[in-house]
């Protein structure tokens, strides 16, 4: 569930490092240009772009360019590009982020950090999105503070959470026009709004999340598995005739962390469901074909990860952003996005005898998003990106879940994140 509009973070923790990183980036080839570079790997070139030729690049971005270095890596044999853009302002490069991630499968190949960009590119998806860890420029380990504002829905039309997200934006941006009025009430058909809200409880690293409504709920029911829950609210503001509450939480994270968990793969991770038709000849046909030869559970996952990177066999995107085909559909007409990667993901993993279920929240940077989480063995839930084909970083806020395929989100405004330390 990706949205146009892209919000500015500030990462003040790692401003020091990328100001360094930049400046050096610029310099020599045989010297280092990153905080950390793993052992198995090594600089081949540093190339960077004259002066002269940076008029041109700020021209194509709308934004004013002050240096540009072309870092290409042997990363353990695989080759990888680091694209290094300074900008004059925070607002250039978000300028410049925004153009480079509307290129990209995962927007997360494209980092923003203050005034600097920094681009990955190769053919490998897992080797682009674990490299800012790999080079330091992302810690392991984060901590957010996310405040956002939801509908409490009971019956989703999942074509339409994401239009219906835009009516809210265009309609704070024009109050009372009638036009933008129209074109909500009619989004909202086919939506049944209620009182509950249901949420996840624990973080990817395993901590509990603690939230704060803006309307106390009556209610709290936890979720069988035990990290979730779900809060009845008595009364709630109505906007447009829609039910919403404002949510609070700090939400801590862990990157490419298998998380320990008492949960046993049953009939509800494994068998199908509406949105998830892992029983269809054609998907138990599929998984088998693309899990042939995999051994263990783990082996498994990173096959059906590797077939569904965006370009080999699905391509991302489609007239409908945010969109949920269907997995049939899906695999029918060869594209999607991030909810129609997840579903057909979780589907083929089922098929497969994956242990698996959905979750949801906000790339952090970047977007709303949904990904998945698999039930290893001996080692508890891992968070994987279908979309990316990786395990997940620390920027997956994960605040919803669902073993069903049921997850109705639909956002009224646009989410204020915050990174804090791990005291905060």
């Amino acid at each position: 569930m990706r949205y146009a509009r892209v919000f500015l973070w500030s990462l003040l923790a790692c401003s020091a490092i990328l100001s360094s990183c930049g400046q050096r980036a610029c310099r020599a080839a045989e010297e280092q240009p990153f905080p950390t570079l793993p052992p198995e790997w090594r600089i081949q070139q540093t190339i960077t772009v004259p002066p002269a030729n940076l008029p041109a690049f700020g021209k194509k971005f709308g934004a004013k360019v002050t240096a540009i270095s072309n870092v290409f890596l042997d990363a353990d044999g695989q080759r990888l590009q680091v694209n290094i853009v300074e900008c004059a302002s925070v607002v250039d490069a978000l300028k410049v982020a925004t153009a480079i991630r509307a290129t990209k499968p995962n927007p997360a190949c494209c980092m923003l950090l203050r005034t600097y960009v920094i681009e990955f590119i190769g053919r490998n998806m897992r080797l682009m999105l674990e490299a800012p860890y790999a080079l330091g420029l992302r810690p392991r380990n984060g901590a957010y503070r996310i405040s956002f504002t939801v509908a409490t829905v009971d019956k989703c039309d999942y074509m339409k959470n994401t239009p219906l997200f835009n009516d809210f934006l265009n309609l704070q941006a024009h109050p009372n026009d009638q036009a933008a009025l129209n074109l909500l009430a009619n989004d909202t058909r086919g939506f049944t709004f209620g009182n509950t809200l249901a949420l996840r409880t624990l973080g990817s690293d395993g901590r509990p999340i603690a939230y704060a409504f803006s309307a106390m709920p009556e209610t709290a029911t936890p979720f069988a598995a035990g990290d979730g829950a779900r809060y009845a609210f008595r009364r709630l503001p109505e906007e447009q005739g829609v039910p919403y509450v404002k949510v609070s939480a700090r939400i801590t994270t862990a990157a490419f962390t298998a998380v320990p968990t008492t949960r046993t793969p049953d009939l509800a991770l494994l068998g199908p469901t509406r949105y998830w038709p892992s029983d269809a000849p054609e998907i138990v046909a599929l998984a088998g074909q693309i899990t042939a030869g995999q051994k263990t559970t783990e082996d498994k996952v990173w096959a059906i990860l590797g077939w569904l990177q965006p370009g080999l066999h699905l391509k991302y995107g489609g007239e409908e952003v945010g969109s949920r085909y269907g997995v049939i559909q899906t695999l029918q007409q060869g594209y999607g996005h991030c909810w129609d990667f997840s579903d057909l993901f979780i589907t083929l993993c089922r098929a497969a005898g994956v242990p698996c279920r959905q979750v949801g929240g906000w790339l952090a940077r970047i977007s709303g998003h949904v990904w998945a989480k698999v039930l290893l063995p001996e080692q508890g839930w891992l968070q994987v990106d279908p979309t990316g084909g990786s395990a997940c970083g620390t920027e997956y806020l994960a605040y919803f879940t669902t073993e069903s395929g049921e997850m109705p989100i639909v956002y009224l405004a646009m989410p204020e994140i915050e990174e804090v330390t791990a005291e905060e």
